[in-house]
């Protein structure tokens, strides 16, 4: 099975996005690590801070899923998280952020493929 490291502001935590984002993540069949609901109990996140969380990348992780901010940016925590895993070689994927406020028109479709030479 892949262990799925889930990357994020912990501003999200126990929101129905955080929610979303973890029943997808089980849907397609990934452990979650570490344990998101025993990590943050345990000793050695208290005495190790960060550390804690980089060693699950280094050592057990498949692949990254990280969720940006809404704006866009992603927080030191994250992005610290993102090149650890860049290091180790493992995929790195980020869950959609404000789809529907990014969509475009028909027009405005048209307008970007004849801007970049395919209309």
């Amino acid at each position: 099975m892949m262990k799925v490291y889930y990357g994020r502001c912990v501003a999200i935590d126990n929101t129905p996005q955080y929610n979303r984002d973890v029943k997808l993540l089980k849907d397609l069949g990934w452990t979650i690590i570490p344990d998101l609901t025993t990590a943050q109990k345990e000793e050695g996140y208290k005495r190790d801070g960060m550390e804690f969380f980089l060693k699950f990348i280094r050592e057990e992780a498949d692949i990254l899923v990280f969720r940006g901010m809404p704006s866009g940016m992603i927080g030191a925590g994250v992005f610290k998280e993102i090149e650890e895993a860049r290091n180790k070689g493992i995929p790195v994927l980020e869950l959609p952020s404000m789809i529907l406020s990014r969509e475009m028109t028909v027009e405005q479709t048209r307008e970007y493929l004849c801007e970049v030479g395919k209309r």
